[in-house]
């Protein structure tokens, strides 16, 4: 039985981007700044004081360090939010000492985030990995939808005028479209839905009839708005999935890329080389939305 989506809500009313004031934790958070003035949304800058991130023992026997660094993190926010990308937001700032996957979830949730919007390497990440472990958490426990800037991507001008989405008609390919559509919808971009089959089924007698199955799973998958459906487009590719998805970022010129995420980041340098989403946030030119379900 196929799953039911939930309404498309109409707007994004809250981000969540966490910093660890590096370059590129910076630069996500200018991004978020331009998301939340062009939705004029609340933005919630969050520091997480780990102690992987310092080399620091448990807070509960070095309470002085703690704080030490907790008073220069709170000026290190506050700079963020003078910065000229914030100029005219009132960007709340979010000071925690937990470690991310204690605290990510239920701060999303108190804040009613609708998206969160990261860096794909911060100072905590390792330098021979794409994406930083920090980034890395996030996306295996995050319930919302993560907007990441991978290592390759530069930040769009808004609003987004393309979106390439993949599906694999899992609960988490349709939670990503569904709010890849709410973050394209000002813009009136252009969507273009893509599956990724494999050889082996086109090999089958039936795939003449398959593909037209999948066509109308795919159209059925969009929301039934007339201005809508003039600007999207469905296909099917044969490939390895994540050159699929790049290949049709880089022909339709996307500044967006939509996709779930099935399988957990438990282990980057385990998981990565096998995993779709994990591929594509290495190489994309541009900004890509996750969701996982």
């Amino acid at each position: 039985m196929a799953t039911a989506l939930k309404p498309i809500p109409a707007t994004i009313r809250s981000i969540l981007a966490p910093t660890d004031f590096s370059p590129s934790s910076v630069a996500a958070c200018d991004f978020a700044a331009d998301l939340a003035r062009q939705f004029r949304a609340r933005l919630h800058l969050v520091h997480f004081v780990q102690q992987r991130d310092y080399g620091l023992p448990v807070p509960e026997t070095y309470g002085d360090i703690y704080s030490d660094l907790e008073h220069e993190s709170e000026k290190e926010l506050k700079a963020l939010t003078e910065r000229s990308a914030m100029a005219g937001l009132e960007a709340a700032t979010h000071l925690e000492r937990n470690e991310i996957s204690a605290r990510i979830n239920s701060l999303a949730r108190e804040v009613h985030t609708d998206v969160i919007v990261v860096a794909s390497r911060g100072r905590g990440g390792l330098a021979r990995l794409a994406l930083g472990s920090t980034t890395a958490e996030i996306l295996r426990i995050a319930q919302a939808p993560v907007l990441v800037l991978g290592p390759q991507a530069a930040p769009p001008a808004l609003p987004f005028r393309q979106l390439v989405a993949a599906t694999d008609f899992s609960i988490s390919a349709k939670a990503a479209l569904s709010a890849a559509i709410t973050l394209t919808a000002i813009g009136n971009a252009g969507t273009h839905l893509l599956h990724v089959a494999s050889w082996e089924e086109a090999a089958k007698e039936d795939w003449p009839q398959h593909t037209r199955s999948l066509e109308a799973r795919m159209w059925a998958m969009l929301p039934p708005d007339a201005r809508f459906w003039d600007m999207a487009e469905t296909s099917i590719r044969l490939g390895q999935p994540a050159d699929i998805i790049l290949q049709a970022a880089a022909e339709e010129n996307a500044d967006l890329i939509a996709i779930g995420a099935s399988r957990a980041f438990e282990h980057p340098l385990l998981h990565g080389a096998h995993n779709t989403a994990y591929r594509v946030l290495q190489k994309a030119p541009c900004p890509v939305l996750v969701a996982r379900k």
